[in-house]
């Protein structure tokens, strides 16, 4: 009779591995996971930085051509020479930034303020928005650039900054970064009624 040898994994052999490939393949599974959520944070951050340039340039140009503007820390209103609203602009947390009763948003990329996910997951948030004339800013009447710029220039220079807080989860209160976005924008209109 003859000896016949079979070759074969032992039941060891078998069981490291699996163990080591299911090691490889949780790391893995890890690393996807890390670098899904950082890619669908960046699209998100850039979404809302989109939105944000977006509504301010808007805001920019109707100050530009205003004959006049009346603002507060809700709203921006654009006059003409009879005082006449012509553009108004309110921050609204849960629509965005609000021209004329319609929120702002972009036709082409269509981008719109999208705060929250259908399931309530939090993306971002707008907070507020500062708006002053320049002279009114201690950091630009300090500034030697601005400093030798006349009183009537500073008046009819808006700056306007808008806050916004990147949330990525289910909680308003822990945001993961906060973000601010800044216009400066000078009046012709204003500066030659001033």
């Amino acid at each position: 009779m003859k000896n016949i040898r079979y070759a074969a994994f032992t039941l060891i052999e078998t069981m490291t591995t699996l163990m080591v490939s299911g090691i490889i393949f949780l790391g893995l599974f890890y690393v996807f996971t890390v670098l899904n959520n950082k890619f669908e944070e960046e699209f998100i951050h850039s979404e809302l930085t989109d939105y944000c340039n977006y509504a301010l340039d808007d805001i920019a140009e109707s100050i530009r051509r205003a004959h006049d503007i009346a603002f507060s820390s809700q709203n921006i209103q654009e006059l003409d020479q009879n005082t006449n609203v012509i553009n108004n602009y309110t921050l609204d947390p849960l629509r965005g930034i609000i021209k004329n009763g319609s929120p702002i948003y972009m036709t082409s990329p269509q981008t719109k303020y999208n705060p929250t996910e259908k399931n309530g997951y939090m993306k971002y948030e707008l907070e507020r928005w500062e708006i002053s004339s320049m002279d009114r800013i201690p950091e630009y009447s300090s500034n030697i650039f601005y400093s030798g710029a006349g009183a009537r220039l500073k008046t009819t220079t808006i700056v306007i900054k808008l806050y916004a807080k990147l949330i990525m989860g289910w909680d308003a209160d822990k945001p993961a970064e906060y973000l601010s976005y800044k216009r400066i924008v000078f009046s012709p209109g204003m500066y030659i009624n001033s």
